[in-house]
């Protein structure tokens, strides 16, 4: 797919140029609250019409642009804190049944200038909690829980080493699934 095309021409520019990437992975959400996510997980049975048309209403109830203003504000506290050792950024907005809207963010930072993923992405998941709406940011560093991952591909990447292609590979195919 394009998205996952764009996700490795991301990762591969950054390692041309670049010994040590440290790559930084975080899910950033909104807690359970009425006016923002449901209380009761959609039915898995749920007929596709239905679903989607209850998307749009808690869509509507979530006012999107607040959540699409709080990643924006997020990024841009990103780019501003990092600057030019920041190489890269991909994020994927997803709906789902019990966590309600939710992006999966990969940051790709420049290794040799920075080598603290897990507090690098406890601050970043402090940037979304400061701008998600109406208080209700939550986020989970992945990096903290690496050995939850089968192929984790987190933390420092040096360019010479092959086996974290195989954790590139489950991330691009999980950020770029439909």
């Amino acid at each position: 797919t394009r998205a996952r095309a764009r996700f490795f021409r991301v990762f591969k520019n950054a390692l041309a140029q670049h010994a040590r990437v440290l790559v930084i992975r975080i899910d950033f959400g909104l807690k359970r609250h009425e006016y923002a996510n449901p209380k009761e997980p959609l039915a898995l049975d749920t007929p596709e019409e239905s679903r989607d048309g209850l998307k749009e209403a808690l869509l509507k109830r979530l006012n999107f642009k607040e959540i699409d203003t709080a990643r924006e504000k997020t990024l841009r506290q990103v780019r501003e804190t990092f600057g030019a050792s920041l190489l890269g950024y991909i994020w994927k907005l997803e709906f789902g049944a019990r966590k309600g809207f939710h992006y999966h963010c990969v940051f790709l930072l420049n290794g040799s200038v920075h080598r603290q993923d897990i507090s690098i992405g406890n601050q970043i998941g402090k940037f979304w909690q400061r701008y998600a709406p109406h208080g209700l940011g939550l986020f989970w560093n992945c990096n903290a829980h690496r050995q939850q991952y089968k192929f984790p591909a987190l933390g420092t990447i040096r360019y010479h080493e092959s086996g974290h292609w195989r954790g590139l590979n489950h991330i691009a195919d999980y950020l770029s699934k439909p």
